[in-house]
């Protein structure tokens, strides 16, 4: 559950203190138990927006509120809500924020389109043909390059699924806070096939952590042409890629793509870039993942709405694997140096472990700078300490290790914009300076070590810390660490190039 930290979800909700004690209560009751923010963070900062069976509103005057340069409107059948929704809207200032309600028929439809259309805990009160009526009529009313989110609820797991269900068929069925004969919970891969079925790309994404509830969000997009998104392929051109580039060893990625999705270092790793880029992306922004090895961090950025998201890496190797996935991601075999992209496309760039492989770290960011749009956002991690070099850093055919002052020094140089810079990591600092740098180190085998497998207690122990860890580093920055973190951004200048 969240509290409203923003100041746009405590203004949302001060808007409510005058309703009646029921309608208050229930308000607040679902801020605290939805997933509100998720949703806010993949609905375009800007444009038309709808919101589908809105209730008393909340969503919609927060997405408002949260977004000044959205046009949103909310619609639901029951007027009272609707009253009340109006009236919340009618005590914000002049220029505040531009939201509107109105009540519909069932089975009415708002005339034009828009770029975004938000179900937020609907579909469970239709039955299936009218589930996909309104679906369909959401494709139909969506903007080229729009975005249709669905936010429904699970069964799984179980415990999660029963509150539900309990907690709706009292709203429904006893409390009539909720307008609906009963509840049918869809299943989300069902969802999903009906949105793909009239036309979008769609990705399903759990966002139930720390809710009692077992939240699931659709992201379903349409491309700019109106059509399908196309399938990603994997261009197998090497480009400039020369034979005696230095590289990990092809056993090196191997055992990066076996342990990838499931160790909990890259998760770890993840979590913190969903973390911090999740203010800086937009839906529907182009996104590019230099030296992506296995992928997985391209789902993610997939995840928090980035479209296309398209990856490179200088080893054939680890993209022919990445090839053989039922869903093959965009990528193509290119060096960080020298990117196979147009100047200004991109509006994100992710490199997670790649500069400390490179000869020019200031050149190769340079080249992550000239395919930045304005403002574009880049996300780097590196390893920290050139005290704990070791021949782990050589296997990984590393140049070198950072501080963060180093590595701000050589982002700034570089002409971007330092936003945070962090260490990751710090628990296990006090671990790697025995196994390196002490005569302990002779009863330790070389390994990678951060991708090492290790007794289940032991990766549970280091997933808790890392969970812990990050925690608090939305507090404060982390004073010590083994890699460092940089969110930076590219103030822009007017060259095309940006050099």
């Amino acid at each position: 559950m969240r509290r409203p930290v923003t100041p746009a979800a405590r203004r949302a909700l001060s808007l409510y203190d005058d309703a009646p004690r029921g309608d208050r209560f229930h308000v607040r009751t679902r801020w605290w138990t939805c997933p509100f923010d998720a949703l806010e963070r993949r609905v375009p900062a800007a444009g038309r927006v709808l919101e589908v069976g809105c209730g008393h509103g909340l969503l919609a005057v927060y997405l408002a509120l949260a977004g000044p340069d959205r046009v949103v409107t909310g619609v639901d059948i029951d007027a009272h809500k609707i009253d009340l929704a109006a009236q919340a809207a009618s005590r914000l200032e002049p220029d505040e924020a531009q939201v509107g309600f109105a009540a519909v028929a069932p089975g009415e439809f708002v005339a034009g389109t828009f770029d975004a259309i938000v179900i937020a805990d609907v579909l469970y009160l239709l039955d299936p043909d009218a589930r996909k009526r309104l679906l369909a009529a959401c494709v139909q009313h969506l903007a080229d390059g729009g975005v249709l989110l669905v936010k429904e609820t699970d069964r799984l797991p179980r415990w999660k699924g029963a509150i539900t269900v309990a907690q709706e068929r009292l709203a429904t069925g006893v409390l009539g806070i909720t307008a609906g004969d009963g509840v049918d919970f869809a299943a989300p891969e069902e969802l999903a096939d009906q949105l793909r079925g009239n036309g979008l790309d769609v990705v399903v994404e759990r966002v139930d952590r720390g809710y009692p509830h077992p939240h699931v969000l659709l992201v379903g997009r349409r491309c700019a042409t109106g059509g399908v998104v196309p399938a990603p392929i994997i261009d197998p051109a090497p480009g400039d890629v020369q034979p005696g580039d230095v590289q990990p060893d092809d056993a090196y990625f191997d055992l990066m793509a076996e342990v990838s999705q499931t160790h909990w270092w890259y998760r770890a790793r993840r979590r913190w870039m969903a973390q911090e880029l999740g203010p800086h992306l937009a839906v529907g922004a182009r996104a590019y993942d230099i030296g992506c090895g296995t992928a997985d961090a391209m789902a993610t950025l997939r995840e928090l709405g980035a479209t296309p998201v398209v990856g490179t890496d200088l080893s054939a190797h680890v993209l022919g694997r990445v090839a053989s996935r039922p869903e093959v991601p965009a990528v193509m075999v290119a060096r960080a140096e020298r990117l196979p992209f147009a100047d200004r496309t991109a509006s994100t760039l992710i490199s997670m472990d790649v500069i400390e492989h490179l000869d020019d770290d200031v050149a190769a960011l340079g080249e992550f700078r000239r395919v930045l749009r304005p403002g574009g956002a880049v996300f780097l991690t590196v390893p920290a300490y050139a005290w704990l070099w070791s021949e782990h850093d050589e296997r990984a055919a590393h140049r070198r290790r950072y501080s963060r002052t180093t590595l701000v020094r050589v982002v700034e140089e570089a002409g971007f914009a330092v936003d945070r810079a962090t260490y990751l990591f710090s628990f296990l600092v006090p671990l790697a300076a025995v196994v390196r740098r002490t005569p302990m180190r002779r009863f330790f085998a070389a390994t990678d070590e951060e991708t090492s497998t290790v007794h289940p207690a032991i990766e549970a122990v280091f997933a808790r810390m890392a969970a812990l860890e990050q925690r608090a580093g939305r507090r404060f920055d982390i004073p010590f660490g083994l890699s460092i973190l940089v969110v930076a951004h590219w103030p822009g200048d007017p060259s095309p190039s940006g050099r």
